[in-house]
């Protein structure tokens, strides 16, 4: 529906013009967990290598948030590990979904999109062999023991990546960083509204 612009007057002229809403960027750091419903915020994951930026909204609400996870799982015992216990996968999904309900979101509306997941290493057995691969299955895992489905992802691949999460409409942007300096930068989705031609999972 158009609304119709109202008629100039004297008044009209001598009011200020409205501001533009600025983006105001919010860093989600290494195994953080940032939810607003500000619309200005833009929850930013910057220099996602391995690591996976988990981003979620809730469409009615228009509540979002973001997880920054670095390892699939938590070590074994209690241990100074716990107070960052959003670093890993399989705690840092419930911890994202409880701060998201918190706020007035509801589960069942909660919309996902996945990016990160690079293998930038060289290979080998060490530890960091396919780090990216297994944070990768076990956000996905940690989705659909809870019965939850992603609207889109973009991971893989042996490239940085910076994430935007949008709270005003639920865009998700990725910058692709290139071994050459390349830098491409893509719409990958709208969660609540996929966006045609992006793959889903």
């Amino acid at each position: 529906m158009i609304t119709p612009r109202p008629a100039f007057s004297a008044v009209a002229a001598s009011q200020p013009a409205p501001r533009a809403v600025v983006a105001a960027p919010v860093p989600v750091g290494l195994g953080e967990i940032r939810v607003s419903h500000r619309p200005a915020d833009v929850l930013i994951a910057d220099g996602l290598g391995a690591c996976i930026a988990l981003c979620a909204r809730d469409p009615v609400a228009r509540i979002c948030g973001m997880a920054h996870l670095v390892l699939p799982q938590a070590p074994a015992g209690p241990g100074e590990e716990e107070t960052r216990a959003a670093c890993f996968a399989d705690q840092g999904v419930p911890w994202l979904l409880e701060a998201l309900t918190r706020d007035g979101a509801l589960v069942e509306r909660l919309r996902f999109a996945l990016v990160g997941g690079a293998e930038l290493s060289g290979g080998g057995d060490d530890a960091a062999c396919y780090l990216g691969k297994r944070n990768t299955l076990a956000v996905i895992r940690a989705l659909q023991e809870r019965q939850m489905r992603l609207a889109a992802h973009d991971v893989g691949g042996a490239f940085g990546r910076v994430c935007q999460l949008f709270v005003s409409d639920g865009r998700v942007l990725v910058r692709a960083i290139g071994a050459g300096g390349e830098d491409d930068q893509r719409a990958l989705v709208v969660l609540g509204t996929p966006i045609a031609g992006v793959q889903r999972s």
